[in-house]
C-alpha cells in the first residue's frame, strides 16, 4: 500500500503553531503527500512554504461548527481561492440537518461549490452528532450537487465501521469518502482503506510512516 496516496496531512487545531504548519509543510514535501489541510489564517503561510513542491494546500471554512451564514462562508471560500488554494472544505451546517432543511443544504453546498471555480470541493459532517438517516440524506445531497469528497470527522472507530458501509452503499462512483482522525496508527488506517475510505486526514503523519 502506497501511503502516501492516502493520507491528507491535517492540522485544524485551535492552538496550532507557526511551527506546527511548517511541520506539517515539511512532512507533506518528505513523505511525498498530495495534500495539506489547515485553518484559513495559515493559508498565505503554507503557500509560502509548498510554493516549489507539487503539494496542494486545502482550507476548511466554517470550521469546526459549519454554522456561519452561507454568505459569509462563500466569502471565506473566495478569499481562499484568491490566494491560490486548490482544494476546499466546507463544514456542513448541522443545525439544518437537525431541522431537517435539506434543501438550504443543497442550496448552501451548491453557492459554495459555484463560486470556487471549479476548484474540488469536500463536504464534511460528524456523524458523532447525526442520525444514519440524516447522514444519507447528506451523502443523497453530494450525490445531486456532484461533491468531489464526503468527509467525517470523528474518534469513533465503532461509528466508522458501522457507517462507512451505509455510505458507500448510497454515494454514486464521484464521491469520494475520507476520514478525518487526528490520532491513527498505521493499522486503523490499513483498515478504514480495507473498507472503502480514500483519504485520511492525520497530524499523526510521522508515527504511521514510521511503523510502515
Amino acid at each position: 500500500m502506497e501511503l502516501n496516496n492516502y493520507i491528507i496531512n491535517t492540522n485544524l487545531k485551535l492552538d496550532a503553531s507557526l511551527k506546527d504548519i511548517e511541520k506539517i509543510c515539511d512532512e507533506a514535501i518528505k513523505y511525498h503527500l498530495d495534500k495539506v489541510c489547515i485553518n484559513p489564517y495559515y493559508v498565505p503561510l503554507a503557500i509560502e512554504l509548498l510554493k516549489d513542491s507539487n503539494v496542494i494546500v486545502e482550507t476548511a471554512i466554517s470550521y469546526p461548527l459549519g454554522q456561519n451564514t452561507t454568505n459569509t462562508k462563500a466569502y471565506e471560500a473566495i478569499e481562499a481561492v484568491n490566494q491560490k488554494v486548490s482544494h476546499i472544505m466546507l463544514v456542513v451546517n448541522h443545525a439544518m440537518i437537525k431541522n431537517q432543511n435539506y434543501e438550504e443544504v443543497k442550496e448552501e453546498i451548491e453557492e459554495i461549490r459555484d463560486s470556487i471555480d471549479g476548484k474540488d470541493l469536500t463536504v464534511l459532517i460528524n456523524p458523532d452528532f447525526l442520525e444514519e438517516k440524516e447522514i444519507i440524506k447528506v451523502v443523497e445531497i453530494c450525490n445531486d450537487t456532484f461533491i468531489n469528497t464526503i468527509a467525517l470527522e470523528t474518534d469513533n472507530d465503532e461509528l466508522l465501521e458501522k457507517i462507512i458501509p451505509v455510505i458507500k452503499e448510497h454515494k454514486i462512483d464521484l464521491l469520494e469518502i475520507r476520514i478525518n482522525k487526528d490520532t491513527i496508527n498505521l493499522h486503523q488506517l490499513e483498515n478504514l482503506v480495507k473498507i472503502g475510505v480514500n483519504y485520511i486526514g492525520t497530524s499523526n503523519v510521522k508515527q504511521i510512516m514510521e511503523e510502515k
